[in-house]
């Protein structure tokens, strides 16, 4: 009669909150993974195959991923937006295998759900604790130079894209990286450009509407012997744009503490 009449307060407890258990996984393992990594067939180096997906059956597989990775996905920033924590978070790889009690992977939200999920998973398991900031930082404006845009109009009818390739081989030490695109917007461009290569926020101020082929080739390295021009010359003298550098507010995603989860 005791435990059933404390099983009661409890659950009059917990109403009376108004609060719910976070979205969780019914069943988790997180483990770290092989240190060694693997080694794929013709190849001597050992690699480390960096993996996050959402399988039928609610089920959510991580091989070889950081957790400054998977606070990434969870939490939906970029990896330059996270900061703080122990070293360890960008350096140490886990697997997880979890599984929800149903599947919901067809609902339209699937994807919230999982990253609801995940977050719970991260939070128990690394004991993590996470709060957003805004902080003064470097941000770039993208601007027309003062000869004006060397843009096309694109014809295409596609929805807005942009490719990033890398068009040197894995030999040669000035890599050489390329954006194309056929149909793209002066805005999807500042976010590749934020996302891809700047890690930092890029406003659009081009003032340019409409759709452009776009055309853009720059060493990652320019300080490398036979590299070619920098990110920075080559939008200026292949695009007529110009990126230029100030201070804005950047949203970031800091880690307030973090433990190494347990084998299980």
């Amino acid at each position: 009669m005791r435990r059933i009449a404390l099983f009661a307060l409890l659950v009059i407890a917990t109403t009376a909150s108004g609060q719910s258990a976070p979205p969780a996984f019914e069943v988790a393992s997180v483990k770290p993974s092989d240190p060694n990594g693997i080694v794929r067939a013709g190849r001597s180096e050992r690699i480390f195959p960096i993996d996050m997906r959402t399988l039928p059956g609610g089920r959510f597989l991580g091989t070889y991923c950081t957790l400054k990775l998977l606070i990434e996905k969870a939490w939906s920033v970029e990896l330059w937006q996270i900061a703080g924590g122990p070293g360890w978070i960008d350096s140490d790889r886990f697997d997880i295998d979890a599984k929800a009690e149903h599947d919901f992977t067809q609902d339209n939200d699937a994807s919230q759900k999982t990253m609801a999920m995940l977050q719970t998973l991260l939070t128990e398991r690394f004991n993590l604790k996470v709060h957003r900031e805004t902080r003064e930082d470097t941000v770039y404006s993208l601007v027309v130079s003062k000869n004006g845009p060397k843009l096309q109009p694109s014809t295409g009818t596609d929805p807005p894209f942009i490719g990033m390739r890398r068009n040197s081989s894995p030999e040669h030490p000035a890599m050489t990286i390329a954006f194309a695109s056929e149909n793209a917007t002066m805005a999807l461009l500042a976010e590749r450009l934020s996302y891809w290569t700047l890690h930092r926020p890029v406003l659009d101020k081009t003032g340019l509407s409409g759709n452009y082929s776009v055309k853009l080739e720059f060493a990652e390295d320019d300080s490398q012997v036979d590299a070619g021009p920098s990110l920075f010359t080559a939008i200026q003298d292949q695009l007529g744009l110009k990126l230029e550098p100030g201070k804005g507010p950047v949203e970031l995603l800091v880690v307030d503490r973090a433990q190494r989860a347990s084998p299980n």
